[in-house]
């Protein structure tokens, strides 16, 4: 995550994604999903997935008490070194190749569908001697 701030994810998504030629405008718009209103959510998830693919007990709540009281960095140390840590990386790593290769998956077969469309609708219009345009 580029910091949580939407400019600076979008900027760095679109530097990351010119390489392997991604859909750009689609990891923008998926920028979104990670702002301040959310990351709990994701966090929780991933430490619940971690939980239940590594066999963790780790505890959400201990996490979220570390931010509301602005913990030092012995109390972080000590997260760390517990099971939630492990737990979180693992869910978060999941959570990011599943949620990529559903994106994928779909914007793959949407574009798929789009441009087909178009092909039959132009198809249609040549066959019946007119112009699409």
């Amino acid at each position: 995550i580029f910091l949580l701030i939407p400019g600076v994810q979008i900027a760095g998504v679109a530097l990351l994604a010119l390489p392997v030629r991604a859909n750009i405008p689609l990891g923008a718009a998926m920028t979104f999903l990670s702002m301040p209103a959310t990351t709990p959510f994701i966090l929780a998830a991933s430490v619940y997935v971690g939980n239940t693919m590594l066999g963790l007990h780790a505890d959400v709540a201990r996490f979220q008490t570390l931010i509301s009281s602005g913990a030092g960095f012995s109390e972080w140390s000590a997260w760390l070194l517990s099971d939630a840590a492990p737990a979180m990386l693992f869910g978060l790593f999941v959570i990011s190749v599943m949620s990529a290769a559903i994106g994928y998956v779909v914007s793959a077969w949407f574009w798929r569908w789009r441009i087909g469309s178009k092909w039959r609708r132009r198809s249609k219009a040549h066959a019946a001697g007119g112009s699409e345009y």
